[in-house]
């Protein structure tokens, strides 16, 4: 069970970090203390569902894309990809969600 706390806080503190947010910042808007983020991310502390829930709200990604503990060597060969679907998801509308996806086909053809 230790070793799973682990890997998900290890998970948890890359999402983080590929947001360019600190644990502090995190915990605000998740309605989280900071140190319970830390806590967490060091495999020091379990988590509840609804936790995880708030701390996927705050980050604005999904909450599959936390626990998914796949190795980091079978997923997406990029980690630069979750910082592209986050600024998307933070900051673009539907239309410029759909001119990001033209640009991006139109650069990978």
């Amino acid at each position: 069970m230790e070793n799973l706390r682990r890997l998900l806080g290890k998970r948890l503190r890359a999402v983080r970090k590929s947001q360019r947010l600190s644990q502090e910042e995190l915990g605000e808007r998740a309605e989280l203390s900071g140190k319970f983020i830390g806590e967490v991310e060091r495999g020091d502390k379990g988590i509840t569902l609804d936790s995880l829930f708030s701390i996927s709200k705050a980050l604005g990604v999904p909450l599959r894309d936390i626990v998914d503990l796949t190795p980091e060597k079978e997923k997406a060969p990029l980690p630069e990809i979750d910082e592209v679907f986050a600024l998307l998801r933070q900051r673009a509308s539907a239309g410029q969600i759909k001119r990001a996806v033209k640009v991006l086909r139109a650069l990978l053809e």
